[in-house]
């Protein structure tokens, strides 16, 4: 070997000895977020939780560099839930996001240690979701619709709507059937009927289309389900078609075409939601973190479509409206 030669070879170990000598610099990982829903791609209603995600953004995140998201779709289906949330926990997400009930206690029961953000629930303390609204201890905090009498509000403003309603088809989560007897109650006292009918997927839609005039009901109810909510549209649709008054337990829904809403909106319990996952990517604990409840709720009324099923709006309706779309 020539002396050129050592030389070069002296200093190529060299720089690989300074080389080794140099920690490598440790790249952060992106913070992950996974998202848990009952509905299908097809019926979600939340379009991919896009309010939870405008919210983060909002809060100074950016998709793909300070947070990814990992979607988990049931498909209507709530036996899948258990094990699309043990996915997500193998897959080492830093936060669950679950749309809903269902999946919220889908990612209770899949992990201890990873938060659970509710977005939203009904009633987290009686659902089992947390044991006190302040301190919810555990690994579950959120959003919920807490409001003892909302469903009854609901079913109490479409008899004003419709003075001689004596018969309502209410369509209902099969799983939350024994949770909603306070209608039962309610329609007692206002003298209706309620013809309950489950959801158990689009084919229930198509049945209902057909036998709505045979069943000889005067308006259309749904129970806030995230199973439901998304094929909210549809829901509307029918009850245009049969030229029957409907409501809904979101504002969107009338936006898309139902009647009246009595509601909180959709979106702003998503931009809540987001203020949780944004704290518990900072470090806090979901045990410290408050249940909140939802945000005021609003009486929202589509003139259009009450134009459109002939029906005239009393003035008791128009004055506590909040909302009237034209």
């Amino acid at each position: 070997m020539t002396t050129w030669n050592r030389a070069w070879a002296r200093a190529g170990a060299l720089l690989i000895g300074l080389a080794l000598a140099i920690p490598a610099v440790a790249q952060t990982p992106v913070p992950r977020v996974g998202i848990l829903f009952l509905a299908s791609p097809e019926t979600d209603n939340s379009q991919r939780a896009v309010a939870l995600r405008e919210g983060l953004r909002e809060l100074g995140h950016v998709e793909g560099q300070t947070v990814v998201f990992e979607y988990r779709y049931a498909g209507g289906k709530p036996e899948r839930l258990p094990g699309l949330a043990t996915d997500l926990v193998k897959s080492r997400v830093d936060v669950i996001v679950a749309v809903g009930f269902q999946a919220a206690l889908a990612a209770k029961g899949a992990t201890k240690s990873i938060p659970v953000v509710m977005a939203p629930v009904g009633d987290p303390v009686n659902q089992g979701l947390v044991t006190n609204l302040a301190r919810p201890e555990g690994n579950v905090t959120g959003v919920a619709l807490i409001s003892p009498d909302v469903r009854s509000k609901r079913l109490a403003l479409l008899k004003e709507m419709v003075p001689k309603l004596t018969r309502v088809l209410v369509l209902v989560n099969p799983a939350q059937r024994s949770g909603v007897t306070e209608l039962d109650s309610t329609a007692a006292r206002l003298g209706v009927r309620i013809e309950w009918v489950e959801f158990k997927g689009p084919e229930t839609l198509d049945a209902l289309r057909r036998r709505l005039r045979e069943m000889q009901v005067q308006g259309i109810y749904t129970v806030e389900s995230p199973l439901i909510d998304g094929i909210a549209p549809r829901v509307a649709e029918i009850a245009r078609e049969q030229r029957l008054p409907s409501v809904f337990p979101f504002k969107e829904a009338v936006e898309g075409g139902g009647l009246m809403s009595y509601a909180t909106s959709f979106a702003d319990t998503q931009r809540r939601a987001a203020s949780y996952v944004h704290r518990l990517l900072k470090g806090a604990r979901p045990g410290d973190l408050a249940v909140e409840q939802a945000g005021r709720f609003e009486l929202v009324l589509n003139l259009k479509t009450a134009k459109a099923i002939g029906l005239t709006v009393p003035p008791s309706i128009l004055a506590q409206a909040d909302q009237i779309i034209e």
